[in-house]
């Protein structure tokens, strides 16, 4: 395990995410996975480091999210509505929901269909276009 390739697979997609989810919803969180599995694909050069660190990675990225997209959620919502009980309540609603349910093993997933896909293909496309691979 590489865990400098996770916390930066970790972090990159956790803030990704946290921006795609703030303006656009929980929905189009869950492919930043992919931009995990991706980190992960090119920095390993071994299949079975792929799979692991990219699942790790990309769990937590989702968690991560979850949790920076909660917060910026509920601090727009206590000065737009004034009351932190009311806002509470909806956030409640939509970590249950989005993020107990969905949102970290989507990233999970993409990032483990992503990374071993990177890693395989990385020699291939270098050699494609005449760089020298190791």
């Amino acid at each position: 395990m590489n865990r400098s390739v996770v916390l930066s697979a970790t972090v990159v997609s956790a803030l990704l995410g946290t921006v795609v989810g703030f303006v656009f919803g929980w929905v189009a969180m869950q492919p930043m996975g992919l931009i995990a599995g991706g980190i992960v694909g090119y920095s390993v050069s071994r299949t079975s480091d792929a799979i692991f660190d990219s699942l790790l990675s990309g769990f937590l990225g989702g968690i991560l999210a979850l949790v920076l997209v909660n917060a910026l959620n509920y601090t727009t919502q206590v000065t737009q509505v004034g009351d932190a009980a009311a806002a509470a309540g909806q956030q409640a609603i939509f970590l249950t929901i989005s993020g107990l349910l969905f949102v970290p093993g989507a990233y999970a997933v993409g990032a483990l269909l992503t990374a071993p896909t990177v890693v395989y293909l990385k020699p291939r496309v270098r050699r494609a276009f005449g760089q020298q691979t190791a």
